[in-house]
């Protein structure tokens, strides 16, 4: 009876531990990087130019009061083309988008869309210019 009992709890806490370790291994929703480290969604000219240069002194200004520089984010930019799968499910997304579908530049945030805890930011602008404008008088709440 005592080796029955202690067959079955030994495999009671194997069965735990393997199912412990396959659920964190597979479980497609957390997400993937770093909690300080932004994935940039946008195409080489744009990145180039002044929408890059805004959107890098955004992301990566200085954190206030510490005695040496230290950017608030990582930044790391990928063509747009390239947010898919993996990409998808990084925990911090910028997205920008030129499309002739708004009339005016808007942002929205998106949390937990792919991947938990996950935040993306779209920023679509009909052209450049009022895209680099619209980012540039609203950094703060970016």
């Amino acid at each position: 009876m005592k080796k029955i009992a202690k067959t079955v709890a030994i495999s009671g806490i194997i069965m735990a531990s393997v199912m412990s370790c396959n659920s964190a291994m597979t479980d497609p929703t957390t997400a993937g990087g770093k909690p300080y480290e932004v994935i940039a969604s946008v195409d080489q000219e744009l990145w180039n130019g002044q929408v890059g240069d805004t959107i890098k002194s955004i992301f990566m200004q200085e954190i206030p009061m510490f005695n040496q520089p230290e950017p608030i984010y990582a930044l790391v930019r990928v063509q747009p083309a390239g947010v898919k799968g993996l990409i998808l499910q990084h925990r911090n997304l910028f997205i920008r988008k030129i499309t002739d579908e708004v009339q005016k530049p808007l942002s929205a945030a998106h949390y937990d869309a792919y991947a938990k805890p996950q935040t993306i930011l779209t920023v679509a602008a009909p052209d450049a210019m009022s895209l680099e404008k619209y980012l540039s008088e609203n950094r703060r709440e970016i």
